[in-house]
């Protein structure tokens, strides 16, 4: 059953889905966001100057 849809900005990369409604984002492969799907509210969790290279899901 179906609980909800969402609609990744353009531009992010899904990591990963964690257990706890939240959301591992990856934009320009620089930055990595978190979003909780209760509050509907990012954060940055980590930023590098470099591009992250070699990245496995």
């Amino acid at each position: 059953m179906c609980k909800g849809i969402y609609d990744i900005p353009e531009g992010y990369d899904v990591i990963s889905i964690s257990k706890d409604d939240k959301i591992y984002l990856l934009l320009s492969n620089i930055y990595i966001y978190e979003w909780d799907l209760l509050t509907e509210k990012s954060i940055r969790m980590f930023g590098n100057e470099e591009k992250i290279e070699n990245f496995q899901q």
